[in-house]
């Protein structure tokens, strides 16, 4: 191989990542991954897509060696292949949210605002729920939960939140999460529960950030 064509093939094998996440359903595909393994029937159901064009999609990333799959009786389970996937997403992520500020703007829009918000680190709101200061709330779906959430939370999917407020603390502050930063089911919890009475917050990172920054999770 002459220097040309090594150089063709290094930026070759480079555009094949760039290639397999340039679509958003894609994108949307590894968020949905970095919160923890999923059938297809799954991927298509929380993606709003028919399971033809989620599998259509998961091939390409598995052609990409993005994705990786286990079998599970008669059911195929993608993974992520490796936590660098999780970090690209996020760095993805920000990047967006840096450089397009309609981006950002849009997300306060519709939920974003950053008064709800805690000042505490997601290390500090589990040491808080340790000691009982605090009561943290993965609102996320429960399957998410068991496959990874942090230490001392307890699972409150959004849906179920509403029926289930008599299970809550009056005389602690709330703290909710759920996939990212730029997720708003936590948004959407925490003015739930100030409608409620609650003195509730979210923390800023969900569980990608979270993983991308290598915190332990617990299942």
């Amino acid at each position: 191989m002459n220097p040309h064509e090594l150089r063709d093939f290094v930026y070759g094998q480079i555009a094949r990542i760039g290639k397999a996440v340039s679509s958003p359903k894609r994108l949307e595909i590894l968020d949905l991954l970095s919160q923890g393994e999923k059938t297809v029937e799954a991927l298509a159901e929380r993606s709003e897509m028919s399971i033809k064009l989620t599998s259509a999609h998961l091939r390409e990333l598995r052609a990409a060696q993005i994705v990786e799959t286990r079998k599970e009786g008669k059911y195929v389970v993608y993974r992520l292949a490796n936590e660098g996937i999780v970090e690209l997403w996020v760095k993805l992520r920000g990047l967006a949210e840096a450089q397009y500020h309609e981006l950002t703007s849009t997300l306060v829009q519709h939920g974003g605002a950053s008064e709800e918000s805690t000042r505490f680190t997601a290390a500090q709101v589990s040491e808080k729920a340790k000691r009982g200061d605090a009561f943290l709330i993965d609102v996320r779906p429960h399957d998410e939960y068991l496959a990874g959430h942090l230490p001392f939370a307890q699972s409150f999917p959004l849906e179920e939140l509403k029926k289930r407020l008599t299970e809550l603390p009056k005389n602690r502050e709330i703290i909710a999460y759920c996939k990212g930063s730029h997720c708003l089911q936590a948004n959407e919890a925490v003015k739930i529960l100030r409608k409620r009475g609650f003195k509730a917050s979210r923390l800023k990172e969900g569980v990608s950030d979270l993983r991308a920054d290598g915190v332990a999770l617990e299942k």
